[in-house]
C-alpha cells in the first residue's frame, strides 16, 4: 500500500500530526508540504491524505485548490482529510463546507477534525497583537485531540485494507464467466 499525505502547515500543528501519523501507521507514508515541495501525481498511490488548519476562517488557498484540482481521484483510492483548527468541530465543519465543494468533501472517505494548537512563539507580531486585543482564552490554544488523530489513522488503515479485499476479489474474479445452464424439455 502507497500513501501519499500532503498538507500545508501555517504553524507547524499540521505538520506535527502528520509526522504523528507517520509513526501511528505501519505502512510507509510519502509526506509533502504543499508550499514547499513539488507533490507527486495522487495516480500513483493507493491512498491520499491531506492535512490542511484554519487560519482567519479559511484553509490554506493552496491545499484547497489542489483538493478540488484532484479529488476525487479515482474511485480505488483512499482519499482521507483532516483539519487541525481551534475553532471547534461546528465551526470547522462550516469552514470545510465553505472552502471545499460539497462532491469533493463527500468524496472523502475519512475526515477528521482534530482541534489545533497556537504555538504563540511561531506568531507574528500581528497575530500576537490581535489574540490579545481580542481578549482571546488561553485554554483554546491547545485544543488538539490525540484520541482523534489515533481514530483518523485506524480508520485509514481499515479504509486501505477494505479496498485491498475488494481489488483482490475483482482479480480473482475478472475474466470469469458464470453461466446458467438452460434446462430443456424433452
Amino acid at each position: 500500500m502507497k500513501i501519499l499525505l500532503i498538507y500545508s502547515s501555517w504553524h507547524g500543528t499540521v505538520q506535527n500530526v502528520a509526522k504523528d501519523l507517520i509513526k501511528l501507521m505501519d505502512v510507509p507514508i510519502e509526506m509533502y508540504d504543499i508550499e514547499h515541495s513539488e507533490v507527486p501525481s495522487p495516480e500513483e498511490f493507493d491512498c491520499v491524505i491531506f492535512g490542511c488548519s484554519v487560519h482567519d476562517r479559511h484553509i490554506q488557498e493552496s491545499i484547497r485548490d489542489y483538493i478540488t484540482g484532484h479529488c476525487p481521484v479515482k474511485k480505488h483510492i483512499v482519499a482521507g482529510l483532516f483539519c487541525c483548527s481551534i475553532l471547534g468541530d461546528d465551526e470547522t465543519q462550516d469552514v470545510l463546507d465553505r472552502d471545499i465543494p460539497a462532491e469533493v468533501l463527500k468524496s472523502f472517505k475519512v475526515v477528521e477534525l482534530m482541534g489545533g494548537i497556537i504555538y504563540a512563539k511561531k506568531l507574528s507580531f500581528v497575530e500576537r497583537r490581535i489574540l490579545k486585543l481580542i481578549s482571546f482564552d488561553e485554554s483554546r490554544m491547545k485544543t488538539l485531540d490525540i484520541l482523534k488523530v489515533r481514530k483518523f489513522a485506524r480508520h485509514i488503515e481499515e479504509e486501505n485494507l477494505l479496498m485491498e479485499k475488494e481489488r483482490d476479489y475483482i482479480l480473482k474474479h475478472s475474466g470469469r464467466v458464470h453461466y446458467k445452464a438452460k434446462k430443456t424439455d424433452p
